[in-house]
């Protein structure tokens, strides 16, 4: 499901550290755009992760390995 510019991944919590890092090692590759004028730059989109039951009470999370 993607909200704006977010996506809500639902994870069982044990495997919440793979998923984390298959999904920011997809979405942190550069990817090239090419303006129409100028020269071609990478792009690369910050990821943050956040953790919780409901929206309400989500948290910034990170694997305890990173």
């Amino acid at each position: 499901l993607q909200v704006h510019d977010s996506i809500l991944l639902e994870v069982p919590r044990e495997h919440m550290e793979k998923a984390y890092n298959i999904v920011t090692s997809a979405l942190t590759r550069p990817l090239t755009v090419y303006p129409f004028f100028g020269e071609p730059d990478d792009l690369v989109i910050p990821v943050t992760c956040k953790v919780g039951s409901h929206w309400g009470e989500l948290k910034e999370w990170k694997p305890t390995g990173s």
